[in-house]
């Protein structure tokens, strides 16, 4: 794909050729070559004159920007079989984070997934019996600290939450510990999941491509994201430490699940965590199921992405 600095050198180019053959056309019109007459050595020796300090030089500026175009050429190529190198350097990461995760089950994303249900089932009970009157986002947002922070202790310095969500945090901790639930939570291991997947994105997304180019760079991990891995990004994004995801940033081509559709794959019927609408929390991405037709908005923000 041409940039747009190799698509004004090309235009310079074609402007250059087309100078010399108007050139050399008005120098003929005038002086219009014949085999009846004898030859003008005088005007011939103008031409060469003409020809060599004009057209000549005009042919050796044309020869310079052709080195130059050539130049400019593989040095876009180099920086991009340097971006391809890193960004596949950077998925055998992400997968031997994976890898560990798997070597302590199979099944470790499910089963994830069934314990942040866990967690929400106590919160909701919580929640009733305290009369706290919590919507279902804020039961899963606190159900899903639970489950990355652990509730052994519940002041756990890495949590970054608002006050309110932090006292609510501790309440709920104190009120499993007093029921005999003890957990560590998967911060460490989950944590570096997170952070490796993040640096991915975020370096595809801060290269000098266009966003055709950048997002199936994306798509290449995306595929690699099961159904779980997805729906547990949704969840990570919820709380203050996977917020750079999507929701603390204003600038369109920040919110990167939206951007590059990373939950695209979550099937409409796949409820895990209950009557949580997570299509209502990110509704322009443009879901598999949706098929080819994109819907205005989505085709508007493509449109405008960087």
């Amino acid at each position: 794909m041409k940039t747009k600095k190799t698509i004004g050198i090309d235009k310079t180019l074609l402007i250059i050729v087309l100078s010399i053959i108007g050139t050399c056309s008005f120098w003929l019109w005038y002086n219009p070559l014949s085999t009846d007459r004898s030859i003008d050595y005088e005007a011939f020796g103008t031409y060469g004159d003409f020809y060599g300090g004009v057209i000549g030089t005009i042919i050796a500026a044309f020869g310079a920007i052709l080195i130059y175009n050539t130049y400019i050429t593989q040095t876009e190529y180099q920086k991009k079989d340097q971006i391809e190198s890193r960004f596949f350097e950077l998925i055998k990461l992400h997968e031997k984070n994976v890898d560990e995760l798997l070597l302590k089950d199979r099944n470790i994303f499910s089963i994830y997934l069934k314990n942040i249900k866990n967690f929400i089932v106590i919160i909701s009970e919580f929640n009733e019996s305290k009369k706290k009157n919590w919507n279902r986002e804020t039961l899963v947002k606190l159900g899903y600290l639970c489950f990355y922070y652990g509730i052994y202790n519940n002041k756990n310095k890495y949590i970054t939450e608002t006050t309110e969500t932090k006292k609510d945090f501790e309440n709920i901790s104190e009120y499993m510990i007093d029921r005999g639930i003890e957990y560590n939570g998967v911060y460490a291991d989950f944590g570096k999941y997170f952070r490796q997947l993040f640096q991915i994105v975020t370096y595809i997304n801060n290269k000098e491509l266009d966003y055709k180019e950048k997002y199936e760079y994306i798509k290449a991990l995306r595929v690699r994201l099961n159904i779980e891995e997805q729906y547990l990004l949704i969840l990570n994004s919820l709380i203050s430490i996977g917020s750079e995801w999507e929701n603390e940033n204003n600038d369109i081509n920040e919110q990167l699940i939206t951007k590059y559709n990373l939950i695209k794959n979550i099937p409409k019927e796949y409820n895990i965590i209950g009557d949580f609408n997570y299509r209502e929390k990110y509704p322009n991405v443009h879901y598999e199921d949706f098929g080819n037709k994109k819907s205005n908005e989505r085709i508007e923000l493509e449109n405008s992405y960087l």
